[in-house]
Protein backbone atom coordinates (compact mmCIF):
# COMPACT_ATOMS: atom_id res chain seq x y z
CA UNK A 1 0.00 0.00 0.00
CA UNK A 2 1.32 3.47 -0.95
CA UNK A 3 1.21 6.47 1.28
CA UNK A 4 0.27 9.91 -0.04
CA UNK A 5 3.90 11.05 -0.36
CA UNK A 6 4.77 8.12 -2.63
CA UNK A 7 1.60 8.70 -4.61
CA UNK A 8 2.46 12.39 -5.12
CA UNK A 9 6.01 11.52 -6.16
CA UNK A 10 4.72 9.02 -8.69
CA UNK A 11 2.24 11.57 -10.05
CA UNK A 12 5.00 14.18 -10.50
CA UNK A 13 7.24 11.66 -12.27
CA UNK A 14 4.37 10.62 -14.54
CA UNK A 15 3.59 14.25 -15.38
CA UNK A 16 7.26 14.99 -16.15
CA UNK A 17 7.47 11.89 -18.35
CA UNK A 18 4.39 12.93 -20.32
CA UNK A 19 5.69 16.47 -20.79
CA UNK A 20 9.14 15.19 -21.78
CA UNK A 21 7.54 12.86 -24.32
CA UNK A 22 5.63 15.76 -25.84
CA UNK A 23 8.67 18.02 -25.89
CA UNK A 24 12.02 17.32 -27.39
CA UNK A 25 14.23 15.87 -24.65
CA UNK A 26 16.83 18.60 -25.17
CA UNK A 27 14.18 21.32 -24.84
CA UNK A 28 12.95 19.76 -21.59
CA UNK A 29 16.46 19.62 -20.12
CA UNK A 30 17.16 23.24 -21.12
CA UNK A 31 13.85 24.37 -19.65
CA UNK A 32 14.64 22.65 -16.34
CA UNK A 33 18.15 24.16 -16.23
CA UNK A 34 16.82 27.66 -16.91
CA UNK A 35 13.99 27.24 -14.41
CA UNK A 36 11.31 27.82 -17.04
CA UNK A 37 7.85 26.52 -16.39
CA UNK A 38 6.21 24.54 -19.14
CA UNK A 39 2.82 22.92 -19.34
CA UNK A 40 -0.69 24.29 -18.94
CA UNK A 41 0.15 26.93 -16.32
CA UNK A 42 2.93 28.39 -18.46
CA UNK A 43 0.30 30.25 -20.53
CA UNK A 44 -1.01 31.98 -17.40
CA UNK A 45 2.50 32.69 -16.17
CA UNK A 46 3.55 34.25 -19.49
CA UNK A 47 0.41 36.39 -19.62
CA UNK A 48 1.11 37.59 -16.09
CA UNK A 49 4.82 38.33 -16.60
CA UNK A 50 4.51 39.92 -20.05
CA UNK A 51 1.40 41.87 -19.01
CA UNK A 52 -0.53 40.87 -22.10
CA UNK A 53 -4.29 40.90 -22.39
CA UNK A 54 -5.84 37.47 -21.75
CA UNK A 55 -8.94 35.97 -23.35
CA UNK A 56 -10.86 33.58 -21.09
CA UNK A 57 -13.89 31.56 -22.17
CA UNK A 58 -16.22 30.75 -19.29
CA UNK A 59 -18.68 27.88 -19.39
CA UNK A 60 -22.36 27.93 -18.71
CA UNK A 61 -24.57 24.92 -18.08
CA UNK A 62 -24.66 23.59 -21.65
CA UNK A 63 -22.31 25.81 -23.63
CA UNK A 64 -19.63 28.47 -23.45
CA UNK A 65 -21.43 31.34 -21.82
CA UNK A 66 -19.15 34.38 -21.77
CA UNK A 67 -15.92 35.62 -23.32
CA UNK A 68 -13.86 37.79 -20.99
CA UNK A 69 -10.73 39.77 -21.89
CA UNK A 70 -8.53 41.52 -19.37
CA UNK A 71 -5.12 41.77 -17.74
CA UNK A 72 -4.14 39.01 -15.34
CA UNK A 73 -3.51 40.23 -11.81
CA UNK A 74 -3.24 36.85 -10.04
CA UNK A 75 -3.83 33.14 -10.60
CA UNK A 76 -3.30 29.79 -8.87
CA UNK A 77 -2.91 26.13 -9.77
CA UNK A 78 -6.69 25.66 -9.97
CA UNK A 79 -6.91 28.36 -12.69
CA UNK A 80 -8.70 30.74 -10.32
CA UNK A 81 -7.93 34.17 -11.75
CA UNK A 82 -8.23 37.83 -10.94
CA UNK A 83 -8.45 40.03 -14.03
CA UNK A 84 -8.55 43.82 -14.19
CA UNK A 85 -9.63 46.22 -16.93
CA UNK A 86 -12.10 43.54 -18.04
CA UNK A 87 -14.41 43.52 -21.05
CA UNK A 88 -17.14 40.88 -20.85
CA UNK A 89 -19.09 39.91 -23.97
CA UNK A 90 -21.80 37.32 -24.30
CA UNK A 91 -23.52 35.85 -27.36
CA UNK A 92 -25.81 32.95 -28.14
CA UNK A 93 -22.96 31.27 -29.99
CA UNK A 94 -19.27 32.14 -30.08
CA UNK A 95 -19.20 32.94 -33.81
CA UNK A 96 -22.12 35.37 -33.56
CA UNK A 97 -21.89 39.06 -32.90
CA UNK A 98 -22.03 39.92 -29.20
CA UNK A 99 -25.48 40.48 -27.71
CA UNK A 100 -24.26 42.50 -24.79
CA UNK A 101 -20.94 43.81 -23.61
CA UNK A 102 -19.88 45.49 -20.38
CA UNK A 103 -16.71 46.80 -18.76
CA UNK A 104 -15.61 45.97 -15.20
CA UNK A 105 -12.64 47.23 -13.23
CA UNK A 106 -11.89 43.86 -11.65
CA UNK A 107 -13.24 40.31 -11.88
CA UNK A 108 -12.60 37.05 -10.01
CA UNK A 109 -13.06 33.88 -12.08
CA UNK A 110 -13.34 30.51 -10.42
CA UNK A 111 -11.11 27.97 -12.15
CA UNK A 112 -13.87 25.37 -12.27
CA UNK A 113 -15.68 27.46 -14.90
CA UNK A 114 -12.69 28.20 -17.16
CA UNK A 115 -12.82 26.53 -20.56
CA UNK A 116 -9.95 28.17 -22.48
CA UNK A 117 -7.26 30.73 -21.65
CA UNK A 118 -5.27 32.38 -24.44
CA UNK A 119 -3.58 35.59 -25.47
CA UNK A 120 -6.20 38.00 -26.80
CA UNK A 121 -5.50 38.25 -30.55
CA UNK A 122 -7.68 41.35 -30.94
CA UNK A 123 -5.72 43.39 -28.39
CA UNK A 124 -3.84 46.26 -30.07
CA UNK A 125 -0.10 46.05 -29.46
CA UNK A 126 0.55 49.78 -29.08
CA UNK A 127 -2.61 50.82 -27.29
CA UNK A 128 -2.09 53.82 -24.98
CA UNK A 129 -3.81 52.07 -22.06
CA UNK A 130 -1.69 48.96 -22.67
CA UNK A 131 1.51 51.01 -22.43
CA UNK A 132 0.39 52.54 -19.12
CA UNK A 133 -0.34 49.09 -17.71
CA UNK A 134 3.06 47.79 -18.83
CA UNK A 135 4.72 50.70 -16.97
CA UNK A 136 2.78 49.82 -13.82
CA UNK A 137 0.05 52.42 -13.58
CA UNK A 138 -3.57 51.56 -14.15
CA UNK A 139 -4.22 54.45 -16.50
CA UNK A 140 -6.56 56.30 -14.16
Amino acid sequence: MMNSRQSNTMAVKLYNNIVAALMNRNEAKEAQKEGRIYGPLSVLRNLFIEKKRARVLIRGVKRVKVKVTGYLRAFDKHCNMILFDVLETSALRLAETPLKSRHMNQLFIRGENVVVVSVDPTAPENDENDQKIRRGSRGR
